[in-house]
């Protein structure tokens, strides 16, 4: 499962993460099936991509699809004391 939230792309409330092409249960992938059951309460909407043919076969890296160019962030976080 932690493939699945490495490569997460979090856009709001909306999350684009990686197909798991994980084990078909009653005609569904449990993992996809088990991820929306934790997250879709909380009011994020999941939509899972197949990167697997774009970034495997075609010998990219999965890394490469999660890039986005984001707006940075007001603050320096790495000043932040806890």
């Amino acid at each position: 499962m932690s493939a699945l939230q490495v490569n997460m792309l979090v856009l709001g409330r909306h999350l684009g993460i990686p197909k798991p092409f994980g084990p078909v249960v009653g005609g569904r992938c449990c993992l996809e099936q088990r991820v929306r059951e934790l997250l879709e309460p909380l009011g994020l909407s999941c939509t899972f991509i197949d990167d697997f043919f774009s970034y495997h076969v075609l010998l990219g890296e999965v890394h490469c699809g999660t890039n986005v160019r984001r707006k940075p962030f007001a603050f320096k976080w790495w000043d932040v004391v806890p």
